[in-house]
């Protein structure tokens, strides 16, 4: 039976429905509302080109070589909570959520309360911890780099921008084996993109985290 344009509309709409239920737009999304916590999060440097492209290929990488300043008071105590974090989603929910946001895209809110800042691309790591009390630790890709799903279906849902994980990934460089990482092109396909989008803004902060809230909403 052919399927008319306003049974397909009807059918359309009705899915759209359904998955802004599933979908937890709230700020309690880090998603969607990502916030910089004191222990909970850690600003890695994308600056550190080679230590990049090594945790790309799949190398082992030691943290202290992917910050600015290895020597920080806080660095073991951040990666620690993370690491626990982490462990504790995966034992209690089944679920791998230690990853490297890369990129955050920010627009104003419709609500004129706190703006979305959501990150692009999610690339997921282990923590790896050894020597002397477990000081030592070494970051590992796990998977391949994904869009941020939670960020494409807000562009759709409130905007009509319609963006496929593929349309980004075709123009980042440096997830393959002798590129150079440089996820620029990504920034300004979006930034072309979202050109109607108020106050919409991206940076090329790196943050590793263990992102505990789900994008799914729980009945």
């Amino acid at each position: 039976m052919e399927i008319t344009p306003k049974r397909r509309d009807c059918v359309d709409r009705a899915r759209e429905a359904w998955v802004k239920r599933l979908i937890d737009l709230s700020r309690r999304n880090n998603l969607l509302y990502f916030r910089p916590l004191k222990l909970g999060t850690l600003a890695l440097s994308l600056t550190k080109g080679s230590k990049v492209a090594d945790l790309l290929r799949g190398d082992t990488v030691a943290v202290a070589e992917l910050v600015d300043d290895p020597k920080q008071e806080l660095l073991y105590p951040k990666l620690l909570e993370i690491w626990r974090r982490s462990q504790e989603n995966a034992e209690e929910k089944g679920l791998a959520t230690m990853f490297v946001s890369i990129g955050m895209a920010t627009w104003k809110a419709s609500d004129d309360g706190r703006p979305p800042e959501a990150p692009i691309l999610l690339l997921p790591t282990a923590l790896e911890y050894k020597g002397r009390a477990g000081l030592s630790f070494s970051l590992k890709r796990t998977g391949p780099i994904q869009v941020n799903l939670v960020l494409l279906h807000v562009l759709d849902t409130e905007f009509r921008i319609k963006l496929s994980p593929d349309d980004l990934l075709l123009v980042l460089q440096g997830d393959d084996e002798g590129e150079s990482f440089d996820p620029s092109d990504v920034y300004q396909l979006l930034r072309n993109k979202c050109h109607q989008v108020p106050a919409f803004q991206t940076n090329n902060d790196a943050i590793l985290e263990a992102i505990a809230q789900p994008s799914v909403r729980r009945s």
